[in-house]
């Protein structure tokens, strides 16, 4: 039987497009295990989102034995969830990459769901990308 695991994922853009980041937190069986973001330099706030879902699924198949993963990610981007389970269409041509890229990545584990869930439950990943953008606008 596979192991649940969820991934809430944030991307953000101080401007858009501006510099932006992405970020990732991941919880067993309700238990925060770890979390993680990155600076991705100028993107749009969409570009931001898609890449803390690729980053998180790219980080989550390098550190676990990903086939026995059931994976829910957790996005407080409606459009992303949205794109990512065929409900919108993709009208963006330079976000289709990010689209194959994450098909691509999810035949590595048993299963990969995404939910839309409201900002305040994704305040882990939303105030990490901020402390990232803030770090480097600092620089």
């Amino acid at each position: 039987m596979p192991k649940k695991v969820t991934i809430y994922t944030d991307g953000g853009a101080k401007g858009n497009p501006g510099p932006a980041a992405g970020a990732a937190a991941l919880e067993v069986a309700g238990n925060l295990q770890f979390f993680c973001g990155k600076y991705l330099g100028v993107k749009t706030n969409n570009e931001a989102e898609y890449e803390a879902v690729v980053w998180a699924l790219e980080t989550l198949k390098e550190r676990t034995d990903s086939r026995n993963l059931s994976v829910e990610i957790r996005s407080d981007s409606n459009l992303i969830v949205n794109q990512l389970n065929g409900v919108f269409k993709l009208k963006e041509e330079s976000l289709r990459g990010y689209i194959f890229q994450i098909r691509s990545l999810e035949t590595n584990f048993f299963s990969v769901t995404y939910t839309f869930i409201p900002r305040e439950k994704n305040y882990v990943a939303d105030r990490f990308v901020k402390e990232i953008i803030g770090e480097n606008l600092k620089q």
